[in-house]
């Protein structure tokens, strides 16, 4: 008889303990959770915004290089001169702009090429003979979706470099050379403006993102006017494709819920931004390990 109230006695301080320890683990488990998900959007949100000011940085120079054309007085009166030249004449004309173009892509390893379409048709760019190419290069839908804008940036394309297709986005400048007149055609028109393209090697893109891309589930970087520039994965699982869309439109810098947080970053030039998402699943995978073999010992 005594042996049985001793063993309820151990039976039943066994049982309170153990729930003890479960509850307090579960508060514990549950304190460790608020820790890592507050350090982990605070360390995303650091390599998020290194990421933009190294973007910023590329952008900056893109401008640069674009403001020093466009207010280029020798390149302004090469392309001005009047047509009705000899054409050998004309030719050291188009000569004399493609060494000066070339002059600003040595000085950008990324800018792959510089074209200026002017109103009368005629390209010029640092390489030569590309003339029919750049023909049908102006036709495509990246380019054709940017003629109305002032400035910016399009969406990536292919660009046909030296031995082969490389892949590129485009900074698209519409421009009227100072101290041009303008033509007879309605003020504004686009017969009165000259178009600048610097076209810039998508890997500059893909460098900026190769270290902190392994950090996050998808990353995805977007201009001004919506169009995706860059994703560290081509495909992602419609639910978090919707939660991002879902962040995007809010307007917010985060967005969470029970399976995912979205940090959007937008310290970028001309209306960059980029959004980020981390998987809870992949976040809280060691502390749930250690909390079920915890549950699992007791």
């Amino acid at each position: 008889m005594r042996l049985k109230i001793r063993t309820k006695i151990i039976a039943s301080t066994a049982l309170i303990v153990s729930i003890s320890l479960i509850v307090s683990g579960f508060f514990i488990y549950d304190y460790a959770k608020d820790i890592i998900r507050e350090q982990s959007i605070k360390d995303s949100r650091t390599k998020l915004a290194q990421i933009s000011f190294q973007l910023k940085k590329v952008q900056e120079q893109v401008m640069k290089t674009a403001e020093y054309i466009v207010s280029d007085e020798e390149i302004t009166e090469l392309i001005r001169t009047p047509s009705g030249l000899g054409i050998e004449a004309d030719y050291f004309r188009k000569q004399a702009v493609q060494e000066r173009l070339g002059r600003f892509v040595a000085l950008n390893t990324f800018i792959l090429n510089v074209l200026i379409a002017a109103p009368d048709g005629q390209t010029y760019s640092n390489y030569s003979g590309y003339e029919d190419y750049f023909d049908g290069y102006l036709l495509q839908d990246w380019f054709t979706k940017m003629k109305d804008v002032r400035n910016g940036y399009s969406e990536p394309h292919p660009f046909f470099f030296i031995s082969g297709n490389r892949q590129v986005f485009s900074y698209v400048l519409k421009y009227r050379p100072i101290g041009e007149p303008e033509s007879n055609s309605k003020p504004g028109a686009e017969g009165d403006f000259h178009y600048l393209i610097l076209d810039i090697a998508y890997s500059e893109l893909s460098n900026v993102f190769l270290q902190s891309s392994r950090d996050f589930e998808q990353i995805e970087l977007f201009t001004g006017s919506g169009a995706l520039l860059y994703a560290t994965r081509s495909e992602v699982p419609k639910p978090d494709v919707r939660f991002m869309e879902a962040a995007l439109r809010a307007g917010d810098s985060y967005l969470e819920d029970a399976d995912r947080i979205v940090l959007v970053d937008d310290a970028m030039n001309q209306g960059w931004h980029q959004a980020a998402m981390l998987s809870k699943t992949r976040l809280f995978e060691k502390i749930n390990r250690i909390f079920y073999f915890y549950v699992l010992i007791i």
